[in-house]
């Protein structure tokens, strides 16, 4: 019998990405298992060993080329126990990130 693959995802709209970051992380997604190109935005798989600590955790997560708000939004997400982040067009808008999509 298959197991189902559960875990908690936040969802964060699109707008707190830069275009050059959507662009980024698009063309990561191609090559990529844990970033995922989905019709309402993308989805990042966030890899998370609760063997180690919180900053081993993050850095685990990070790849040349965040900036400092996709960065930020890892590491809400990963101190909120969650194990993704889907940015969708319809998602919540987050007070403590700069948006900047109009």
């Amino acid at each position: 019998m298959r197991k189902f693959e559960e875990y908690k995802v936040v969802r964060i709209n699109i707008g707190h990405l830069t275009q050059a970051m959507s662009e980024l992380l698009a063309d990561i997604s191609v090559n990529s298992e844990s970033i995922l190109q989905q019709e309402s935005g993308l989805l990042i798989k966030l890899s998370i060993d609760p063997n180690v600590d919180l900053d081993v955790n993050i850095k685990n997560n990070l790849q040349a080329g965040f900036d400092e708000v996709l960065i930020k939004a890892i590491k809400l997400a990963i101190n909120n126990d969650f194990a993704a982040i889907e940015f969708g067009n319809d998602a919540a808008m987050i007070e403590d990130l700069p948006f900047f999509m109009e």
